[in-house]
């Protein structure tokens, strides 16, 4: 069935002809997404069948929205464990026209004592999405992390693909202007934890691996690409205010106005450093996307890199 094959007698123009909602303009195709994009081209002429977006939002959403167009996409159940998100996914569902083969569920994959609160039946996917979803487990299921992929392949087919997407954690130090993009990322994490919340803890491209290779007996490692990040300033504020964010959380107004002095100089400091840079671009880290696949047999690795603007 065709995800989008029935629109409201009001999205016809005056000639008679169905035109699209405007939620569709929100759709992100893989042919203008890299990450994304990488995981159609590893995917090639395999239907993506039933998937699993293990730790969902709106991005990864509006991109498994058009599966179904051409790659095979028969049905999508998205986990998230914090409620706002689950009514943000599944008013965007609604708005996609995709709530006929989607599921939107609220759980943690880890609680308190240890076992889920989600409830799936073992081996029904044939592919499982964790986009980002390692570094984001801090928050909600910390210490946990290395249980996350042998808990996923049980709900995977055999002979399904895990497709894997994270960040490579930033250095503590950098050389040139690149060095402030690791400043941001300090003072932010310090803004974070005085505001009583949990930092994102992002994993190494080779923990992943080392992962699939000595923890997940039933996983082999296809392949894995690399996209070097591009930060532009603006991109830099942006992470500048996730610490400005937190401000009204500080024990005292003093530290927080302190704060804010710290950040505005880092901002100034952001400006100066990408004017400097080609295209006003700064290059450091990388994101990356790891291909396993369900299977016994030999494991066999391929890498490959490309660059990504942020």
């Amino acid at each position: 069935m065709a995800l989008f094959s029935s629109l409201s007698s009001s999205a016809a123009n005056e000639d008679g002809k169905k035109q699209r909602p405007k939620s569709h303009n929100r759709l992100v195709y893989g042919k203008d997404d890299i990450l994304f994009g990488s995981i159609e081209e590893r995917q090639g002429d395999r239907p993506f069948g039933r998937v699993l977006d293990a730790g969902t939002g709106m991005h990864s959403l509006r991109w498994i929205a058009t599966l179904s167009e051409t790659l095979g996409m028969e049905h999508v159940t998205c986990i998230t464990a914090d409620e706002t998100m689950r009514k943000n996914v599944q008013r965007e569902a609604d708005d996609l026209e995709i709530t006929d083969v989607s599921k939107v569920i609220i759980g943690n994959w880890f609680g308190p004592d240890g076992t889920t609160s989600i409830n799936l039946k073992p081996e029904s996917f044939d592919v499982i999405l964790a986009d980002y979803l390692i570094g984001a487990m801090d928050g909600f299921s910390p210490y946990q992390q290395d249980l996350m992929l042998p808990k996923l392949v049980r709900y995977l087919k055999p002979g399904g693909r895990l497709y894997i997407v994270g960040l490579e954690p930033l250095p503590d130090k950098a050389p040139g202007d690149a060095n402030i993009i690791c400043k941001v990322r300090q003072v932010r994490d310090a803004c974070i934890l005085l505001g009583g919340h949990r930092c994102y803890r992002e994993y190494p491209m080779q923990w992943m691996e080392r992962q699939i290779e000595h923890r997940s007996s039933h996983l082999k490692l296809i392949h894995t690409s690399t996209f070097p990040i591009l930060y532009r300033h603006q991109t830099i504020v942006n992470q500048i205010n996730v610490g400005r964010s937190k401000f009204s959380l500080f024990p005292t107004k003093e530290l927080a106005a302190s704060m804010k002095k710290v950040m505005d100089d880092l901002e100034a400091q952001s400006l100066e450093a990408t004017s400097r840079a080609p295209n006003g671009r700064i290059r450091l880290g990388f994101d990356y996307v790891i291909t396993a696949e369900k299977t016994d047999d030999a494991k066999a690795v391929t890498m490959e890199g490309v660059c990504i603007e942020r």
